[in-house]
């Protein structure tokens, strides 16, 4: 009769934690879909390219795009990050045209056009320079700081 309880407790234990397991999954992962979809990620903004060309967030339209905010005097982490970015562009092959890729300078009023063109020609020749004025600069960190602190951010077309 020892035996018997112990083995219907052991059962009974069984099937709580499984139960506890899937649900724990269940709600983990509905969560994660509706964050997702819910999350309305970057918006407008007026910047001006490396070119001279004038952006908005429509020149990104269509296509995902992997954004890092930085600036050209940063000694080690800004081209460490673009130098990786570089390498990860290489690895996707065909496929890296499938992302847009643009560098934000946070330092405007240093990084010109021509800076920022000499300083990104050291990387990958798809990574755009974005500058502006402190305030246009200003909007655009404000529209992605709602994205995640990881670097650089991804953000998919059917949230612009």
């Amino acid at each position: 009769m020892r035996a018997r309880e112990w083995i219907w407790m052991a059962l009974a234990g069984l099937l709580a934690f499984s139960t506890a397991a899937l649900g724990t999954v269940y709600i983990i992962s509905s969560r994660a879909v509706h964050g997702v979809t819910a999350t309305r990620i970057g918006g407008p903004f007026t910047l001006v390219d490396d070119t001279g060309a004038t952006v908005t967030e429509k020149t990104l339209a269509g296509k995902p795009y992997a954004i890092y905010f930085g600036y050209n005097f940063c000694p080690d982490v800004c081209p460490t990050t673009l130098l990786d970015l570089s390498r990860w562009i290489k690895k996707l092959g065909a496929d890296a045209d499938r992302l847009n890729y643009v560098f934000v300078t946070v330092d405007p009023e240093r990084d010109t056009v021509q800076s920022l063109h000499t300083y990104l020609s050291s990387f990958d020749k798809r990574i755009r320079g974005y500058t502006g004025t402190p305030a246009e600069i200003a909007q655009i960190a404000r529209e992605c700081r709602r994205m995640t602190a990881v670097t650089p951010w991804i953000i998919p077309p059917s949230s612009i």
